[in-house]
């Protein structure tokens, strides 16, 4: 999902930047032995003040911006004598410095250039980053009752590696003003385009206890990709990518991993530190900590930390980055460096700038971010009912139409010329009919959607499809868009079975009582839908994104032939708040009507039943406290949250319309994720669900199979559709990433990056003696059975079930294979004991 997102803004928006700036590039050396020397430390200078700053590569490497204002650079590294050399002898950006070995006595302790088993037990700089540990919650700004502060993030996406060839490829030819805005990567020295820039104005208000954190987005302005990418989710992904980085905190979560911080409690065991030379650093006497993971495989930091001598072990500046044999995908390079200043004996971030070098696929980004913190007030509290809201984001009336007037006085920091021609070339090419036509084309393939005047013919991907029941099964659906209105929408389908020989088809009408930008989906909904559908279904399979009918969802193992003709109509609203609180009420009326493999047959076989019919109402609350996620026009997908996700759902079928059901439903779950340390993370869903009432199998929980080779998360994938139901359950779900940690640690594998999984799911239920078909229900619907006569329906009973999984994922970065094991009912007729589930999944 991210390589697409990622594919799609690299290709698609290829718009500016300034002046190139000179590079210093090189390799650092052992003087005598000629080896070549990782995470040397190098700093640029001005009047003896330190500017900027990175380290060297696993091979030695180096490639550092060369701002004008810097005078010198300076290498050091533990167990060498520092060189520092004059920017004005450089010549031609090249420089290799071989640096001198000695001796170095530190706290008694002596450190040589000879390599030597790492040792925590007296090691001097293990003994500083424990105060360093101690002292943090007195040095951290979250020592404070109340703190609030201003914050203006800017965030860039590049295209790197753009070369004097490229200037005359492609649709470059008629776009040559874009090269007017070229600019050098500071970590690598290769030229960019800027393709896409955001800047946000945020104000940010903490207090202690009760612990409350919230933020106010006041403006918000970006270069705008397309309709089918909004900015709210592109907002998520970046967050998700180059999100705020904090070292008191004990994980820090960038790159879509959660990296141990050097200054956790475990970063003593999971990191090994060095003590480098002592400096003076914008006023304060510090020493420089170098440092890397105990495991140079595992996810986690490389880089240098600036603590105070002073006595108060306070962090005064880092600069962070990750190793090359780290277990990331796509990730070239990274560079995080951070700012402090001294505040009311606290030590407060006033900066963050982060660059990172990607490449997906042969596809080259450069991702820049920062982050200014300024007007920072301590311990004068709002009113107390200012804290106790749910909203984590509160986003002000018009945050996204603010005046360039307003931009001008508010912006904590002036946009640069490389910026602001950004912003004007990117309207350039919004009229360009060529780069229209490709990022069309891009976005028909994310979005499913083509855009034709005031419609989008879509799903691409549910034109074609084919299952047991409706052999080939052709679609073609669409919906309006906002050169339609902004308020009122159409959306649905026709399609056809050459199989069964029957057409099927959804109408649906919908009005937004807000305005919207790109889609009626959009969030917040505050959104009222009626639609009528007539269409096949399989109860029990459930998808998180996309409907059923999809090409790749048609292979599959055994029959799916268990389907129902569904005649739906359904009134529905939908409203959320911006705090990720969802309210949706519906009312329906469904028919079901049996095909091929299942029946509605009375247990003692005196009544078939044509159609099932059942009107209900329904409300569903939903809340995901702090919740992100990508969306894909209707459907969304979450993003990382590790705040549970509780949902709660109660139905209430009627006996109107000559119905002769009525019953109550509810169902419950709640899921979350969980950041082990280097350990990897865990999924967790709990759900369960009751009904109290008459009803048959078809109105009951079908519980949630999947017959693809594709493995589902959320889905027993051993378990054949319609195979189980209840009218009472409980089931957990358990999805366990160990993001290498293992297989990290074992020689030749570990160079394949790859990543152990594991999974564990059990699903308890039964049907209550009311609701059983049996000598003593002989009119009840009778579950199905097969063409033998044997059932292929069953309750659960006394034994759950029960299915576990071990596989390995990031194969080639992508793909992830699974062996799967069912251990429960074994007995039932045409099932999969075990099996091997494939599945591709694009992360860091």
């Amino acid at each position: 999902m991210r390589k697409q997102i990622l594919f799609s803004v690299g290709l698609s928006l290829l718009c500016t930047l300034c002046l190139g700036q000179v590079v210093l590039q090189g390799r650092v050396s052992d003087a005598q032995s000629g080896e070549t020397l990782p995470y040397v430390n190098i700093g640029l200078y001005h009047k003896g003040a330190l500017v900027h700053g990175c380290v060297t590569d696993e091979q030695g490497k180096y490639s550092l911006e060369y701002p004008k204002a810097a005078d010198s650079v300076q290498f050091g590294f533990v167990g060498y004598v520092a060189s520092k050399f004059a920017l004005s002898e450089v010549k031609s950006g090249k420089l290799n410095v071989a640096l001198q070995p000695h001796a170095v006595a530190l706290e008694a302790v002596e450190v040589s250039a000879k390599r030597q088993r790492y040792k925590r037990k007296d090691n001097p700089a293990v003994s500083l980053m424990k105060k360093v540990v101690e002292q943090k919650d007195q040095n951290s700004i979250k020592g404070f009752d109340y703190y609030e502060y201003s914050s203006h993030i800017k965030t860039e996406i590049s295209l790197l590696g753009i070369t004097d060839s490229t200037k005359n490829k492609g649709i470059f030819k008629n776009i040559q003003y874009v090269f007017d805005n070229l600019q050098t990567s500071p970590l690598s020295g290769k030229k960019y385009l800027p393709m896409y820039f955001s800047e946000q104005l945020k104000e940010h208000y903490y207090r202690k206890s009760p612990n409350s954190e919230k933020s106010i987005l006041k403006a918000q302005k970006e270069v705008q990709i397309s309709k089918f990418l909004d900015p709210e989710s592109l907002e998520n992904i970046l967050d998700e990518i180059v999100s705020e980085v904090d070292l008191f905190d004990d994980k820090v979560h960038i790159l879509s991993n959660d990296f141990v911080s050097p200054l956790s409690s475990a970063g003593v065991n999971l990191y090994h530190f060095y003590l480098s030379d002592t400096v003076v650093f914008d006023g304060k006497k510090c020493v420089k900590v170098l440092f890397n993971p105990a495991n140079l495989r595992d996810i986690g930091f490389s880089g240098t930390l600036w603590i105070s001598t002073e006595g108060d072990y306070s962090l005064v500046h880092s600069l962070l980055g990750v190793g090359k044999k780290s277990g990331l995908n796509f990730v070239k390079d990274l560079s995080i460096e951070q700012t402090y200043k001294p505040s009311k004996g606290k030590m407060v971030k006033t900066a963050d700038k982060i660059n990172a070098e990607l490449n997906v696929y042969g596809l080259s980004l450069f991702v820049r971010k920062q982050n200014i913190a300024s007007k920072h007030v301590f311990d004068s509290p709002q009113k107390e009912n200012f804290y106790s809201g749910i909203d984590l984001t509160e986003r002000l009336e018009g945050y996204n139409r603010r005046l360039p007037a307003y931009w001008e006085e508010n912006r904590l920091e002036p946009l640069t010329p490389s910026e602001s021609l950004t912003y004007s070339n990117a309207l350039r090419l919004n009229d360009y009919s060529a780069y229209k036509l490709l990022l069309n084309t891009l976005m028909a393939f994310t979005s499913g959607y083509v855009e034709v005047g005031k419609f989008d013919i879509g799903r691409l991907e549910n034109f074609i499809s084919w299952n047991d029941v409706e052999g080939l099964r052709l679609r073609i659906g669409g919906k309006t868009n906002m050169n339609f209105s902004k308020r009122l929408f159409f959306e649905g389908f026709v399609a056809y079975g050459f199989k069964d020989q029957r057409f099927k088809f959804r109408t649906c009408a919908m009005y937004s009582f807000s305005e919207k930008r790109y889609n009626q989906w959009e969030f917040p909904k505050n959104l009222l839908s009626i639609k009528y559908e007539q269409n096949t279904k399989i109860h029990g399979q459930s998808l998180l994104m996309g409907e059923p009918d999809r090409l790749f969802l048609s292979f599959n193992r055994g029959k799916t032939d268990k389907m129902s003709f569904n005649r739906l109509l359904r009134a529905e609203y939908e409203y959320e708040t911006s705090s990720q609180l969802s309210l949706k009420a519906g009312v329906q009326y469904l028919q079901q009507q049996p095909l091929a493999g299942l029946q509605f047959v009375s247990f003692d076989k005196s009544k078939v039943y044509g159609s099932i019919s059942s009107p209900s109402f329904d409300i569903e609350l939903r809340y995901a406290k702090g919740e992100k996620f990508f969306q894909q026009q209707q459907y969304r997908l979450t993003i990382n949250t590790t705040a549970p996700i509780i949902t709660l759902n109660y139905t209430y079928g009627t006996k109107l319309f000559g119905n002769d059901y009525e019953y109550h439903k509810i169902k419950a779950s709640i899921e979350k994720r969980f950041y082990l340390w280097t350990f990897g993370y865990a999924d967790i869903a709990l759900q369960g669900g009751k009904i109290w009432g008459g009803v048959p199998f078809a109105l009951m929980f079908v519980h949630h199979a999947n017959q693809n080779w594709a493995y589902q998360d959320e889905a027993f994938n051993l378990m054949n559709y319609y195979e189980f139901v209840s009218d009472c359950y409980a089931q957990m779900v358990l999805n366990y990433n160990f993001n290498g940690y293992i297989f990290n640690r074992i020689p030749l594998i570990k160079h394949l990056n790859w990543r152990e999984v594991f999974a564990f799911k059990v699903l308890w239920g039964g049907v209550s003696d009311k609701n059983m078909p049996s000598n003593d229900n002989p009119s009840l619907v009778d579950f199905p059975r097969n063409s033998r006569g044997d059932y292929s329906t069953f309750a659960l009973g006394d034994t759950p079930y029960v299915e576990a999984n071990v596989g390995v994922d990031n194969i080639f970065k992508v793909l992830r294979v699974d062996y799967v094991r069912r251990f429960t009912h074994l007995d039932n007729p045409d099932i999969a004991k075990w099996g091997i589930r494939f599945r591709l999944r694009f992360t860091f």
